[in-house]
């Protein structure tokens, strides 16, 4: 392993590492007098800096793109009179940083990552004895360089396995900073009204000539300041809570606590009182401080203008309000002297829609945005739903071509397809004169990518992309990973004996479609489990109430869809197994990660059949490391060989006249997705031709 210090946006990390930074001085000592960077050429010289690590943004980047005004054919050297200056003052500011330098250890605590006392006695509250290895390197990260006022960071991309405290990791900095902005603000505003006392109209000539740097400093209200996006409904319900119970936990001071105002926007909920809530915010100047939601919610609540007549749409609303204080009558009626009371001629003609269609410009001057399982919000499922939000979002200005918005980006993985459009959303939103994106990752030990299983295609792309500018490993995973060979039409029995032989109190069991929950879960009741299903289908009060029956006990078995995956917290959980398994490789991640969280053991059970034998082959490949667990027969449950053979051979033999890839049958299938249903007229050829390969005949 690099043992160095990396500097990045004045961050330095010392856990495992000794204490020699790259510095300027360094680089310039290697132009001028190590022989083997005297023969490269441009190109080949930042393609080795970028491979050790040392190109890390601000100054440093602007001393490296003076190299660009060589020719990229010609030999590296520095022209110390243009450069000079240059290296002056990137030295200045690596003098600043290792002032303020943070080290990282194993008893860092909540205090040295800067967290202010208020928020201690939060952490408190939720039991957060010490930061994990993910909140140690982002929270001093966000605290000090992504103030509104700081252009050193406009995005932060981290990575870090399940059950890490990536909530925690954003949550808290967030928090903080929320309330530093409204201590900046009522200074502003209260310096702003001694100036109107003293001098007259100088507020409001302040607000005129002076421009303020945001709406919020000028005294405008009825923005979102932090957006939170999730992509389920039940995690932005968890994120929700959680910042709740900080903020309420926070000692009151008659400012900080009363301050930081949270709402919460999901869909399975009626549409139209969420419009009216921030409707009444924008009319009342009230802003919201933290908005958590989901994509698709979000974007119907904002637009909803443009796809209805917002007016007709208040008017009805008063009418409907007028009507309702009239109760006690089966009919009711409202009389002209009433009809005139609301004002409804006056209102149609000063377009008055009771503020609808002007929710759509609430984001316009956020300065946080948060995707929370980042890559799947930015994958193709989510990617409408996503543009739409993200039109309404800051954009970079035309002066300086950067923009306000601050981006923080987290996920337990992020798979190498994803990452283009990771960088294009964070180009797009940053605006094209802002610094690179600053990548953090925290991996369990033991657990190693192998550059050698990249194709070359793999290793291009991986170049192209931001890299990790620090990689903290973190503690060994806590999840037992078992897989264990069985017939498909077993299943169901054999996870019966596994719940019924008392070894788990609660399970979480994963399939892959509706119907197989509500067929499994059936099933399972019979034989007088306590057992219930989690999907889509369910209406938004349902799938509360069967987490929390599971959450606390009343439950034992929940069969759900991929929507139980991603991010939910279920604390205690000893089991999860994979029924069925996700079409995705990282999908699996997420999924056995709802187990082993905080440091607690868990176990994740994979039923390995002979149709999917190969594709959790690519699952172990990709995100075990590379090795493939022996699989467990479990006693009554013995496969049949014979049929194992057949059905696994037709997994990979590739049929006359049935086009697959060249990356292999296994490979298409990810992509395509696990069927799980009737077979196919593809599905019955290979089995023909595995069974005439092998001479057995159809059984």
């Amino acid at each position: 392993m690099l043992r160095t210090t990396l500097f990045f946006c004045g961050l330095a990390i010392s856990h495992g590492f000794s204490t020699q930074p790259f510095s300027v001085r360094t680089l310039t000592h290697l132009l001028s007098s190590d022989g083997n960077f005297e023969s490269l050429t441009v190109p080949e010289l930042k393609d080795e800096l970028r491979s050790r690590g040392l190109i890390v943004g601000g100054k440093k980047v602007e001393l490296i793109e003076r190299l660009e005004q060589h020719d990229d054919e010609s030999q590296v050297g520095l022209e110390q009179d243009q450069d000079q200056e240059i290296v002056d003052e990137v030295e200045k500011e690596e003098e600043e940083q290792s002032k303020s330098m943070i080290s990282i250890s194993d008893d860092t605590t909540f205090e040295d990552l800067g967290i202010i006392p208020q928020l201690l006695q939060s952490i408190e509250s939720q039991q957060w004895e010490e930061p994990t290895p993910i909140q140690k390197l982002t929270i001093p990260e966000i605290l000090r360089n992504f103030k509104v006022d700081s252009d050193k960071c406009k995005s932060l991309w981290a990575e870090a396995p399940t059950g890490s405290g990536k909530t925690g990791a954003f949550t808290l900095p967030l928090i903080q900073l929320t309330l530093e902005n409204r201590k900046i603000e009522r200074n502003l505003l209260m310096r702003s009204r001694d100036e109107s006392s003293e001098g007259g109209n100088n507020f409001q000539r302040n607000l005129g000539r002076g421009r303020p740097s945001s709406k919020s400093d000028s005294g405008l209200k009825g923005f979102v300041s932090t957006l939170i996006l999730s992509p389920t409904r039940e995690l932005a319900l968890q994120t929700g809570g959680v910042i709740e119970e900080l903020i309420e936990a926070m000692p009151s001071t008659g400012k900080g606590k009363d301050n930081i105002d949270v709402v919460v926007i999901t869909g399975g909920m009626p549409m139209e009182p969420q419009i009216e809530m921030l409707a009444e915010r924008k009319l009342s100047n009230r802003n919201v401080d933290i908005l958590v939601a989901t994509p698709g919610r979000l974007a119907d609540v904002l637009l909803r203008s443009m796809k209805e007549d917002s007016v007709e749409r208040e008017m009805e609303k008063k009418l409907l309000l007028a009507l309702d204080t009239m109760g006690g009558k089966n009919d009711v009626s409202l009389s002209l002297g009433q009809l005139d009371d609301l004002d409804i001629n006056k209102s149609i003609e000063n377009r008055d829609d009771g503020g609808r269609s002007a929710i759509k410009d609430m984001l316009s001057d956020a300065k946080y945005l948060v995707l929370d399982e980042a890559d799947r919000l930015l994958s193709q499922g989510f990617k409408a739903e996503m543009d739409s939000v993200l039109e309404l979002l800051p954009r970079a200005n035309s002066r300086d071509k950067v923009s306000s918005l601050k981006t923080l980006l987290f996920s337990a993985t992020f798979p190498e397809q994803i990452q283009p459009r990771v960088e294009k959303v964070l180009h797009r939103l940053s605006g094209k004169g802002s610094p690179p994106p600053l990548r953090l990752s925290c991996s369990a030990a033991g657990i190693e990518e192998s550059e050698g299983t990249l194709s070359n295609r793999q290793q291009k792309r991986k170049q192209q992309t931001t890299q990790p500018l620090a990689i903290l490993e973190g503690p060994a995973s806590t999840i037992d990973v078992r897989s264990i060979r069985i017939d498909e039409q077993d299943r169901t029995q054999a996870l019966r004996r596994l719940v019924q032989d008392g070894s788990f109190d609660r399970v979480l069991v994963f399939v892959a479609t509706r119907y197989a929950s509500e067929h499994v879960a059936l099933k399972l009741r019979r034989y007088g489990i306590k057992a219930s299903e989690l999907h889509g289908k369910l209406d938004q009060d349902a799938r509360t109430r069967r987490l929390e029956d599971f959450k606390k006990g009343k439950i034992n078995v929940l069969i759900a869809t991929d929507l139980a995956s991603r991010g939910l917290d279920v604390q205690g959980l000893p089991a999860v197994v994979n029924y069925d398994l996700p079409r995705s490789t990282e999908d699996f991640i997420h999924r056995i990660g709802r187990t082993g969280r905080a440091g607690q053991k868990g176990t994740a059970i994979t039923f390995v059949t002979a149709s999917n034998e190969a594709h959790y082959g690519l699952i172990e490949k990709r995100h075990l490391g590379g090795k493939s667990e022996d699989r467990e027969v479990l006693p009554g449950f013995e496969p049949n060989e014979a049929r194992w053979e057949i059905k696994s051979a037709a997994t990979t033999v590739n049929v006359d006249g049935v086009l697959h890839s060249d990356k292999g049958l296994a490979h298409d299938k990810m992509f395509g997705g696990i069927k799980g249903r009737r077979k196919t007229k593809k599905d019955k050829l290979r089995e023909k031709a595995a069974r005439e390969a092998s001479g057995k005949k159809s059984w």
